[in-house]
């Protein structure tokens, strides 16, 4: 750790891509008291990270729940930018297959200015070509002028287990005195399992949005309704929130499920961890999801979101 911190602190950056962790560092995870001892889980290189107070920029690979699965028994911050160069390297996934950038902290704060250091924008300067610069979070934004405008997405809007799950309190302080809040039903508009079932997740091609590449996101058509109706319910709000709680196995969930679409079709996502304490394998999490290219306003809502919650 001694090298790794001159390092760092001559400006250094450590690149390595997410997957299991070995048994060399389960045990060594024993050592240090961060509340990620009791459980280090498979995928937990990113806990053990944070835990020396780094800030890991992960290139999630092998699948695109990985990253997921990472945030969940770690229990840390999260932030999927809408970009696809690698920071400082120059270097390109467009076509890497099933990889895009994650950045992972303990707060808010370190992480977005970690990605502001690497990457001297919004996380998207592609479209900018450079000539433009802009922070992640602001001092004065819209947000002193409008309240946020949040949209939940649910399975089914009559369900009671939204009111009955262990975060009850987060729908308590998220009123319409601080935010414009609606909700909608995706079974509505779209089957999930079906949608699902369309896209080859473990070997699709990410962020070559041009319409002539289609085909090499491993779909079966060539136009993709969940982005319209994604970008359509994001005209008319700033961020959609996915609630995910305590659960042991969330494979089947239907917000787990959702999660990895948006982040196949490369929306910007951001991860809240809501529990600390280390004594559930998985933390109680808020996602937030925004418009692509607009990584500030989404970091923006989130910060808002925090400071109330």
């Amino acid at each position: 750790m001694t090298i790794l911190r001159r390092l760092f602190a001559e400006g250094a950056l450590l690149f390595c891509t997410t997957g299991k962790s070995s048994d060399c560092l389960e045990s060594e995870s024993k050592l240090h008291s961060y509340g990620v001892n009791q459980d280090i889980g498979k995928h937990c290189q990113v806990s053990l990270a944070v835990s020396y107070g780094l800030t890991p920029l992960g290139l999630a690979g092998n699948s695109n729940s990985e990253w997921i699965f990472q945030t969940f028994r770690a229990g840390v911050f999260t932030f999927v930018p809408s970009r696809s160069t690698v920071p400082y390297t120059g270097l390109s996934i467009e076509k890497s297959t099933n990889k895009r950038l994650v950045f992972f902290a303990r707060n808010l704060k370190d992480m977005c200015l970690f990605c502001e250091v690497c990457s001297g924008d919004d996380g998207h300067d592609e479209i900018l070509l450079r000539t433009l610069k802009k922070r992640l979070l602001v001092d004065q934004n819209f947000l002193n002028v409008f309240k946020p405008r949040v949209l939940f997405i649910r399975e089914k809007l009559n369900t009671n287990n939204f009111q009955e799950s262990d975060s009850v309190w987060i729908t308590e302080r998220i009123t319409s005195d601080d935010f414009y809040i609606d909700y909608v039903e995706l079974s509505e508009f779209l089957d999930l399992d079906e949608l699902t079932a369309l896209y080859n997740f473990e070997n699709a091609e990410l962020e070559d949005r041009s319409l002539e590449s289609e085909t090499s996101f491993g779909r079966k058509y060539d136009n993709s309704p969940f982005e319209t109706l994604i970008s359509d319910f994001l005209d008319t709000s700033d961020v959609i929130i996915l609630k995910f709680d305590a659960l042991e196995v969330i494979e089947n969930n239907f917000e787990y499920k959702l999660l990895k679409l948006f982040y196949f079709f490369g929306f910007p996502i951001v991860g809240v961890p809501l529990d600390f304490s280390g004594e559930k394998k998985i933390k109680p999490m808020l996602f937030f999801i925004g418009c692509k290219k607009r990584d500030d306003k989404l970091v923006s809502v989130v910060d808002y979101c925090l400071k109330i919650l």
